[in-house]
C-alpha cells in the first residue's frame, strides 16, 4: 500500500509498477482504486502475482518508491 501525501491528483494508471527490474504483464497487477485517480491522502493498493522480490512504483510525476515483498 502506498499513500499520496503529495497535494497532487494522480492518475492510477500511468503509475508504473516494476518487479525485479522489469515491467510485468499488466493482468499480473491489480491496482485498488481502479477508477483511475489517485486522491491526495488516498491510499493506492497494488497486488502484485509474482515471486517474491523487489517492487519499484513509480507515479506519474516521476516520485517513486521501491520495497522488498514475499518471502
Amino acid at each position: 500500500e502506498l499513500k499520496n501525501t503529495g497535494s497532487t491528483t494522480l492518475s492510477v494508471n500511468k503509475t508504473s509498477v516494476l518487479i525485479n527490474g522489469e515491467i510485468p504483464d499488466s493482468t499480473d497487477i491489480d491496482r485498488t482504486p481502479n477508477e483511475g485517480f489517485w486522491l491526495p491522502g488516498e491510499t493506492l493498493t497494488i497486488t502484485v502475482n509474482a515471486d517474491p522480490g523487489r517492487a519499484k512504483i513509480v507515479a506519474e510525476n516521476g516520485i517513486a518508491e521501491t520495497t522488498e515483498y514475499g518471502g
